[in-house]
């Protein structure tokens, strides 16, 4: 099958290697380098950070304190204690906050207010809150417990700086949470006001990522901001292949689609929230089952990546490559 063309333009920061030294210190480098790059490269506005020490001072206290990753180390064991963080505003006015919140040094935490609400904590130096925040990822690895091997991270953002995804990769499989927040076209028709069409989602690569073909469960999570008061949703089904159950081609070499021997098809997020039930939208994926990939493995062009969270694995998501580069993987 002929692979998808790309629906829109991307800017790359690909192969940043973190020599690896501890947790904390690659979570440290990690977040560092996504909201330099966010920022520096994308032009995403910085509307708080702290350093863990450090905070907003007030809502409109919108000092950079992240200089470099020694201001990203202080992790906070919930909401409420001290840490490093930083909330980011993107092109279409959502908010996106990176902590370094959870129970052990190799998690952090991602989540989005698509109206752009998040106001500072009472003290300063705990995690802004917003009404209508979404999360992404709270609670699990983001670059895999293993304390030994080098980390490699990519980033790719959308030049109208309205969309970006991320993910990291040890010993040649991608580990932790793949993520990103970014938008949809909006399938709905009531209620009409879905604006804007904004997702966040999370790929826990520890398993194979997308299954949500007959009735399967799956690993790739996604979230949405509410709609409206009244009739709303925080999380959704997840991501399904749109037409057809592609399971029971896993792993096959399908001849019909010539030498790529895959099946690749378009991707949407779906609720199950009671009177907010049905799709929400066309994201801007694929997936891809038939014959097997691994990660990192990329089309014969290097403009699509292929990415399952294991070293060889027969289905998986496609995410747009920049044209040129060899993945480094580990």
């Amino acid at each position: 099958m002929a692979l998808p063309t790309a629906t829109r333009a991307y800017t790359f920061s690909v192969n940043n290697r973190i020599s690896y030294v501890s947790l904390n210190d690659t979570v440290a480098r990690y977040l560092y380098g996504i909201k330099n790059f966010l920022v520096a490269t994308m032009a995403y506005t910085v509307k708080y950070t702290c350093d863990g020490t450090t905070g907003p001072t007030s809502g409109s206290d919108h000092t950079d304190r992240w200089a470099s990753q020694a201001n990203v180390t202080t992790r906070g064991a919930n909401s409420t204690t001290a840490q490093s963080f930083c909330v980011l505003t993107d092109a279409n006015g959502v908010d996106i906050l990176l902590a370094y919140q959870g129970a052990t040094d190799d998690v952090f935490r991602v989540a989005f207010s698509a109206s752009g609400a998040y106001t500072p904590a009472g003290t300063a130096n705990q995690q802004p809150t917003a009404t209508d925040e979404a999360t992404c990822c709270a609670t699990t690895t983001m670059i895999a417990t293993s304390t030994s091997a080098d980390r490699v991270w990519h980033i790719m953002a959308a030049t109208d700086s309205k969309s970006f995804r991320v993910f990291i990769a040890r010993s040649n499989v991608v580990v932790g949470c793949a993520f990103g927040i970014e938008t949809v076209v909006s399938a709905m028709v009531s209620p009409a006001v879905f604006s804007p069409p904004v997702v966040g989602h999370s790929l826990n690569s520890l398993l194979p990522i997308i299954y949500l073909a007959a009735g399967a469960q799956t690993t790739h999570s996604v979230v949405a901001h509410p709609i409206i008061s009244s009739v709303g949703f925080n999380t959704i089904g997840g991501f399904a292949a749109e037409t057809y159950a592609t399971t029971m081609l896993d792993g096959v070499n399908c001849e019909l689609q010539g030498s790529h021997g895959s099946l690749v098809s378009p991707l949407s997020a779906f609720s199950t929230t009671t009177s907010a039930q049905g799709k929400i939208g066309n994201l801007i994926d694929y997936y891809k089952s038939g014959n097997s990939k691994s990660d990192g493995d990329t089309s014969t062009d290097k403009l699509w990546i292929h990415l399952t969270g294991s070293a060889s694995a027969a289905a998986g998501i496609l995410w747009p490559w920049d044209g040129t580069t060899v993945p480094a993987m580990a």
